[in-house]
């Protein structure tokens, strides 16, 4: 039998927060484009997901915000990836349940 290491609060926390932030269908369709491209400019998601900008810009910073999304600056471009190579897993958990 496997020995199981309880999660301490802060991961706990961490975690809740991660799930509640990442259910909702734009910010899975965001980790989405970017396991497809690895990283894209930020013009790039309101574009692809026809939403507009400002509402894209709010889900790509709160993503930042968390850990989730990293992003960079190049010649007047903000470009995001994928900080957390485990929301790739969920995205392959969400792919695996059945309707």
């Amino acid at each position: 039998m496997k020995t199981v290491v309880p999660l301490s609060d802060e991961k706990l926390n961490y975690a809740a927060e991660m799930l509640r932030l990442m259910g909702h269908a734009v910010r899975l369709r965001i980790i989405e484009l970017l396991e497809q491209h690895g990283e894209l400019p930020a013009g790039a998601f309101h574009q692809r997901l026809d939403e507009l900008q400002p509402t894209v810009s709010q889900h790509l910073n709160k993503m930042r915000a968390l850990g989730l999304l990293r992003a960079r600056r190049q010649a007047g471009q903000v470009f995001y990836s994928v900080a957390q190579p485990q929301l790739l897993k969920l995205l392959q958990c969400v792919r695996d349940c059945e309707l």
